[in-house]
């Protein structure tokens, strides 16, 4: 039977308050003063995916094939914010603008760029820091998300109810697909 501190020094789990996206923003959409390339995300999901079933049938029975590999629609909670270098609402704004002309009906296709969500605790041992604040290098896994645009542009409930709290908004994210990224 292990003791109490051999049960502490041999444990290690993820936190999931520990997290960063960094964006990389579509040269239609960036700007002099939209420069942040780390973001403060309230939430997020790391993406999942998915493989389709193909059935056969066989003799009476039904084989299984792999199909398919689906990736779903990211959505993330982004706290909204009026500094001209970190209104990312303004930014997600200009880069669905620049996908689809709401005056031109003009449509481009190849607006997209990709996206690093780094995550889990910084190295057992080591001192940590807030959340949302780390560098990229004190987080030990991460993902990135290729040819991302958003798709989904949520409101911002304004709210005289809501006292101690930052105003948000959620945005969907579509990707091709995600990989490990070091």
């Amino acid at each position: 039977m292990a003791t109490l501190n051999e049960f502490r020094n041999g444990f290690f789990g993820v936190r999931p308050n520990r997290f960063m996206v960094e964006t990389a923003w579509p040269d239609e959409v960036s700007s002099p003063d939209l420069t942040d390339l780390n973001i403060y995300v309230k939430a997020a999901d790391l993406p999942g995916t998915t493989i389709g079933a193909i059935n056969v049938a066989w003799q009476g029975r039904i084989i299984k094939f792999a199909g398919e590999r689906v990736y779903a629609d990211w959505a993330i909670n982004v706290y909204d914010c009026n500094l001209p270098s970190k209104d990312l609402r303004l930014g997600f704004e200009r880069w669905m603008e620049a996908l689809s002309g709401r005056n031109t009906n003009q449509i481009n296709y190849n607006i997209v760029s990709d996206w690093v969500v780094r995550y889990s605790d910084i190295s057992p041992g080591t001192t940590s820091t807030p959340p949302n604040t780390q560098s990229p290098g004190n987080f030990n896994k991460s993902v990135r998300l290729k040819n991302c645009f958003p798709v989904d542009l949520g409101p911002v409930t304004l709210n005289y109810d809501l006292a101690d709290s930052f105003s948000e908004f959620t945005v969907q994210i579509a990707y091709d697909y995600w990989e490990p990224y070091t």
